[in-house]
């Protein structure tokens, strides 16, 4: 078979894998791969046929082995990025990461966001909020029409709000409540009140710590920890004001 059958019986597995007939795309993959195994497609192909069919060992070693065979495809690490997400979130960040790089140049395909959505959800689940939080405002002004990155993005910023006004407020009630046990010995004011007063400041400055970060989100931690991710976030936020003073 030269290359014209194989990338006849490439297009044929894709056409039975979008009607729902996985295992005639299995098939026409297979033979694809038998034709001509150093054909990177094929065995990318090949690999989104064994996902659906929920074969995913074997799923990843074809995927492993189109990216060995074209490792500049950004397709063939999102694959792999994509297969390891639930048991191996590093793994999968590793596989994003790479995706990303041989891509750098398309910045503003939404494809481009769906890659650092799951950027975000490997970070997530590595409990790495502050650049998971990146992640999915850099994958929402990408593409402001993917909802899931919004949502993605709203949540992980609200997390690290609560935890960052959390630990402030409980750091001012202790201070609070130090405060007005020394007050009340010198001076003989009521504890309560005092305790009152500090417990009043900290919703203060837990409410101050919650718009802080739902606005800052940590920027300047993360930039130091995800310097990539960073650069990506702000060139494509310069992009958004840009595209709206123009218009």
């Amino acid at each position: 078979m030269g290359e014209q059958e194989t990338e006849e019986a490439v297009d044929t597995a894709l056409a039975h894998l979008r009607a729902g007939r996985a295992e005639e795309a299995l098939a026409a993959a297979d033979e694809a791969v038998d034709a001509d195994p150093d054909d990177a497609r094929a065995h990318y192909v090949r690999s989104l046929v064994l996902e659906q069919l929920k074969r995913i060992p074997l799923a990843r070693e074809a995927a492993e082995r189109a990216a060995a065979l074209d490792p500049g495809r950004p397709a063939h690490h999102e694959q792999l990025g994509d297969l390891w997400l639930d048991d191996d979130p590093a793994r999968a960040e590793r596989h994003y990461r790479e995706s990303l790089r041989t891509d750098s140049w398309d910045l503003r395909g939404p494809k481009r966001a769906r890659v650092l959505n799951d950027l975000g959800v490997a970070l997530s689940a590595q409990r790495r909020g502050r650049e998971a939080a990146l992640a999915f405002k850099a994958a929402h002004l990408l593409d402001p029409s993917l909802k899931e990155a919004k949502q993605n993005a709203r949540a992980s910023i609200r997390n690290l709000a609560r935890g960052a006004a959390l630990l402030v407020g409980v750091n001012l009630l202790l201070k609070g409540a130090k405060t007005g046990k020394h007050a009340a010995r010198l001076e003989a004011l009521a504890p309560y009140k005092l305790w009152f007063a500090g417990a009043m400041v900290a919703l203060l400055a837990a409410s101050w710590g919650i718009w802080l970060w739902r606005r800052t989100a940590g920027m300047a931690q993360l930039a130091a920890d995800e310097p990539e991710l960073y650069a990506l976030y702000r060139r494509l936020e310069a992009e958004g004001k840009g595209r709206s003073a123009a218009t």
